[in-house]
């Protein structure tokens, strides 16, 4: 697993956001800009998450991956 998470956090593309590692097998994607004023597509960061299991699986772990996903606005509290 952390072999994965580490290959995966290298590969992130990071005009989507970033990754964090919170420990164990938990990892955390934010995906934002770095731009200001420019977003990133909705279209976009939900095409990244459909590929992910597809990504998972050339790793040939016996283990499942499972994906939570949050959408805030800018300047949301």
């Amino acid at each position: 697993m952390r072999k994965w998470a580490d290959d995966f956090y290298n590969k992130f593309p990071q005009e989507l956001g970033r990754l964090v590692y919170v420990g164990g097998d938990d990892l955390v994607g934010l995906i934002y800009s770095s731009h200001t004023g420019k977003k990133v597509e909705p279209f976009k960061a939900l095409q990244w998450l459909m590929e992910l299991p597809a990504k998972w699986k050339q790793y040939g772990q016996p283990i499942n991956l499972s994906v939570g996903f949050v959408w805030a606005g800018a300047n949301f509290p």
